[in-house]
């Protein structure tokens, strides 16, 4: 048997509830219904509003009052589905926002792309290969020199918003600061970027280490 999709049974369901579809048409939406639940959801909710359907044209072929309700009746269902399936869309799209903005990941060194760019008597600058934007901790000790280091980022800043705003990610170390800048993955393995020479060292340790970093 032919089969009719939804949106024609759509248009016929007023002549078929009205009972002035020919006997072929009437099978042909009844055998849609049988496999449709949101036709057949939509029949009864029709039926349910015109129980008692008048000839929907007049001997003059103008539309009938009961013909009317029904087309508002239709514009307000597909209204509602294409309301409640944006807002369906919104909430999907916000909590995968708030998901991925909530959800942060550590960067592992070998992920971090770490290359020394420039080096002169008082600083070194280094640079990394990582996508989007990104947030870091240190931890200095005064006392050795040495400078702890690690980076994270979360899913949105690694997947999204490195599509729209590109980074230029320099680090600078100050000698005067520091000895060792060691780059540290969340597991405990510690990686060297930068080491001064022992001239750098024992400047470092002759000097007052009472100010500041910077």
């Amino acid at each position: 048997m032919e089969t009719i999709s939804c949106n024609v049974v759509h248009d016929i369901l007023p002549i078929y509830i009205d009972g002035t579809a020919s006997s072929d048409t009437r099978e042909l939406v009844e055998e849609h219904l049988k496999k449709c639940e949101s036709c057949r959801r939509l029949c009864s909710e029709i039926q349910r509003e015109f129980q008692a359907p008048a000839v929907f044209e007049d001997e003059g072929g103008k539309e009938t009052q009961d013909l009317k309700n029904f087309k508002r009746f239709l514009r307000r269902k597909r209204l509602h589905t294409a309301l409640t399936s944006a807002l369906v869309v919104l909430v999907f799209l916000l909590g995968g926002t708030i998901f991925m903005n909530s959800c942060v990941l550590d960067i592992a060194y070998e992920d971090a792309g770490i290359t020394i760019d420039q080096e002169d008597a008082e600083s070194v600058y280094y640079s990394t290969g990582i996508r989007g934007n990104y947030h870091w901790m240190t931890q200095v000790d005064r006392e050795t020199g040495i400078n702890r280091i690690s980076f994270e980022q979360s899913l949105w800043e690694r997947y999204v918003e490195c599509l729209f705003h590109p980074f230029d990610h320099i680090h600078l170390i100050l000698k005067k600061d520091e000895i060792k800048r060691i780059y540290a993955d969340a597991d405990g393995t510690e990686h060297v970027i930068w080491e001064a020479s022992d001239e750098e060292k024992e400047a470092y340790f002759s000097g007052s280490r009472e100010e500041g970093l910077g």
